[in-house]
Formats: C-alpha cells, structure tokens, sequence
C-alpha cells in the first residue's frame, strides 16, 4: 500500500514538474547550451555512456557466463536483473517517445518547432522521455542496490549522463528528468517483484 501511494505521489509530482518545464523552462535551458556549448566536447563523450546497446550485451554474456560456465547462481542473477532493468525501462521509454512524439531540440532551433504531435514516427519527435537518462538511472540505482558503498558515485555518474543529453542539446531538461524517473522507478519495482518469485542475489 505504501509503495502504490508513494508511486502515485511521485508520479503526479513527475507530471507537474514536466508540465511546468515544458511551459517555463526547457526552451530558456536549451537555448543556454546550444547558443554556448560549455564543455561540449567532453559532454559529447560523457552521453555515449547513456546507450544501452552495449550493456545490454555485456550484461547477457556475464549472465550466461556466471549461469552456465562458472555455476554462480546468485551473481547470474544480477547480471540478469540489471539486463532487464535496462532493457525493460528502455522499452517503457521507446513507448512513450512514440506515443507522446515530443520535438527535439533540434527542431526548435532549425525550424522554431516547439511541442507534441501525438503518435510521432520520425526520429526528431522522440524527445520524452530520455531513454539515456532511463539508462543511465535503471543502471545507477540497479547496481546501488547491490554495492550500496558506491551509490554516490554511481548517482552522480547517472546525473552527468542524463545531463548530457541537454548540453548537447539532444534533449529538454523535462525529458530527461522523466527518463530518469522512469529508470528508478522500474530499477526498484523490479527488485521487489525478482525478489518476491524467489529470486536470490
């Protein structure tokens, strides 16, 4: 019950911020970085970090290496719990992008294309929510749960990535905040449900 009302508080919270973003602040924060591009060159290296690609990758090998080559159960399934954790809120964020279909930044600034057209099917109208923040923040707060002496570093490695995506003006600052809450949010959810079917780390 207290999960359910924390969820609900966090969210309606999430959705204010956005929308009080979206009207006040994303185009003023945007326009900051890509008239000035402070440090855009290390921002640049700092977003690749925010793919999923590869971790997902490496997150599968270990996985089947600690389940099947070295017989470690438990250290298997936390290579398969951040696997999911990264893909399953990467999946939560691809449909959101295509149902919201938010104008990237870019659009703003090369056609003063600002907003949301419902259903977007083009690259340039998935912008909410971040799905490099979602990364980022699943994987941050994923492995916090199981090396809880580094969740400062990891935290702050999540805040830097997520953003990156606004200095390089890939995203608004409300897409990445919700791509951020969206990776916390299922990091934990997941944890709890893993836990309750059993799973041991």
């Amino acid at each position: 019950m207290k999960n359910k009302i924390f969820f609900a508080a966090s969210l309606c919270l999430l959705i204010a911020f956005t929308a009080f973003s979206y009207l006040y602040i994303d185009i003023p924060v945007a326009s900051f970085f890509y008239e000035t591009k402070p440090l855009n060159g290390f921002f640049e290296i700092v977003t690749k970090f925010g793919a999923s690609k590869w971790y997902l990758i490496i997150f599968a090998l270990f996985f089947l290496l600690f389940r099947y080559i070295f017989r470690l159960r438990e250290a298997a399934n936390r290579f398969l719990y951040l696997f999911i954790a990264v893909a399953g809120s990467g999946l939560i964020v691809d449909v959101l992008k295509f149902v919201f279909g938010r104008a990237r930044p870019k659009l703003f600034f090369e056609q003063n294309i600002y907003g949301i057209k419902l259903l977007g099917t083009e690259h340039l109208y998935y912008s909410l929510p971040s799905g490099h923040s979602a990364t980022a923040f699943s994987l941050g707060v994923g492995a916090a749960l199981f090396f809880p002496r580094f969740a400062l570093a990891l935290f702050g490695a999540a805040v830097l990535i997520a953003f990156s995506r606004v200095a390089i003006s890939a995203h608004y600052l409300s897409d990445t905040v919700a791509g951020a809450y969206i990776g916390v949010v299922f990091a934990l959810w997941l944890k709890r449900k893993m836990i309750e079917k059993g799973v041991r780390f």
